[in-house]
């Protein structure tokens, strides 16, 4: 479910992020999704066989890809990389800041079409 905060462990690193092991079915953890701060490389952030948490922020099952989210629970840009143990150990609280945030996004896009569309009738 698209705000659900999950925890995986780390499968393999590539040019372009990471493949998280969510028992049985890997998501990917996109480098641009991983820090708001600037990283030099993704391993300064995560290693192979680390447990990690994200939030899933989205879903294409006829695809059968799960995108992740750990920038989501940062609070300064950054904090990933400074204080990963933090992040990760807060992740819970923080995930339902951040899924108030993706909620309340998704109610102004709604209301933004809502005008767009009465606005042109």
């Amino acid at each position: 479910e698209i705000g659900q905060l999950i925890e995986g462990e780390i499968l393999t690193i590539k040019p372009y992020g990471f493949f998280v092991d969510l028992k049985g079915v890997s998501g990917l953890l996109h480098h641009s999704m991983v820090t708001n701060g600037s990283m030099r490389s993704l391993r300064e952030v995560f290693q192979v066989g680390e447990s990690i948490k994200a939030l899933i922020t989205d879903l294409d099952p006829s695809r059968g890809r799960i995108g992740l989210n750990t920038a989501l629970l940062e609070g300064p840009p950054g904090e990933l990389i400074t204080d990963k143990s933090k992040v990760m150990e807060e992740a819970e609280a923080r995930a339902i800041k951040a899924r108030n945030s993706i909620n309340k996004e998704k109610i102004d896009s709604k209301e933004e079409e809502k005008k767009d569309i009465n606005s042109s009738s």
